[in-house]
Parts: C-alpha cells; structure tokens; sequence
C-alpha cells in the first residue's frame, strides 16, 4: 500500500479527491510530493519573492557602484580583493589543518584489515569518505595569485559594472522563467480540475 492509497482506503476517498492526491506527484504539484497527504492543492501556485528580491538587488548593487566616483569604485574593488585574499588565506590554513585529520585516518583505515571478506566493502567505503573528503587548495591560489599585489585599474571596474549588469540581465531572465513556469503549472492545475468537475 502506498501513502495514496492508504488514504483512499482508510479515508474512502472519491475518484475527484483520489485524483487530486495523486495529482501531487505530477507537473505542476510535484513540489507537493512530500507534503503531507492532507495539505490541499492551491487554486493558483504563487511564486515566492526570491527571483524578484534578487534582481532589485542587482539593480541596486549596479545603482549603487555606478553612483561612486572612479576613486571610490576602485577603492572597493580593492577593499573586496583584499578580504579575498584573506578569506583564500584563511581557508588554505583550515583546509590544511583538515586534511592533516582526514590524513591521518587514511593511514589508520589502510592499515585496518576487515574481519571477513564481508567486510571489504566497508573499508573501501570508509577509503572513499575520507579521500573524498580531503580539500584542494586550488581555487584560495588561484584568487591569490589573481589578486595579490594588484592594483584596480579602469579595466578592473569596466568588468565589475559588466558583471552587475550581467547579474540584472540573469534575474530578469530567471524571473520571466519563473513567471512562465508558474503560468504552465496553473493552467495544468486548472485543465485537471476542469476534467474532474462532476466527477
């Protein structure tokens, strides 16, 4: 028996409630799928505000940075570079301090024999945790070494407003998806109440 159809069993479900429950699993519901059996389907899906409160972030970032002067703008750039630098620094340290753990207990799991041949797997999937899980320093020096020692120049904040730019034309491009989205998911939901009508 399924959560669908325990509900219609132990609830005596008719076909129209049968069918909107299991309408959850499907298109425009799918979000719903882990809901609880009994929260009902919406008339209309609303979109959250994330989309919409991201692109007034980006206009406003690139609002923002266009209204300081070019002293300011590199100024910033600079401030942001430099607490990179650091933050690259900082993780480089943490991650070496990690790994010096997770190194260790290679060690220790190489050197563990299994107790049968049952239990193989078991070493191998604890290998593959902890080597999994050991970090790579590539991405902290590779900022490092784009940043350390730089100085902005006017190319540095030509890129920064084409970057913010960028990040306005996303979020309208994400928001009329999103927009698009919702209109297929509510006329999907209502083409299925329709069908269910007297039923």
């Amino acid at each position: 028996m399924t959560g669908y159809t325990y509900d219609l069993i132990e609830k005596k479900l008719d076909f129209k409630a049968f069918a909107m429950l299991c309408a959850k699993a499907f298109g425009a519901c799918i979000d719903m799928k882990d809901d609880s059996i009994d929260t009902p389907i919406p008339e209309q899906f609303v979109p959250d505000s994330h989309y919409a409160d991201c692109l007034q972030e980006a206009k406003d970032k690139l609002k923002a940075f266009k209204a300081l002067t070019k002293k300011e703008q590199k100024e910033l750039i600079q401030k942001e570079w430099n607490q990179s630098i650091k933050e690259a620094y900082d993780a480089i340290k943490a991650n070496e301090e990690e790994n010096k753990i997770l190194q260790n207990m290679i060690e220790q799991v190489k050197a563990y024999t299994p107790p049968s041949k049952l239990h193989v797997n078991y070493k191998t999937f604890m290998m593959e945790q902890l080597v999994d899980s050991m970090h790579s320093n590539n991405y902290s020096n590779e900022l490092i070494e784009a940043y350390e020692g730089k100085k902005v120049g006017n190319e540095d904040v030509i890129e920064r407003i084409n970057i913010l730019k960028n990040d306005v034309v996303y979020y309208e491009k994400k928001l009329e998806e999103e927009k698009r989205n919702y209109e297929k998911n509510n006329l999907w939901i209502s083409q299925l109440r329709e069908s269910l009508k007297g039923k």
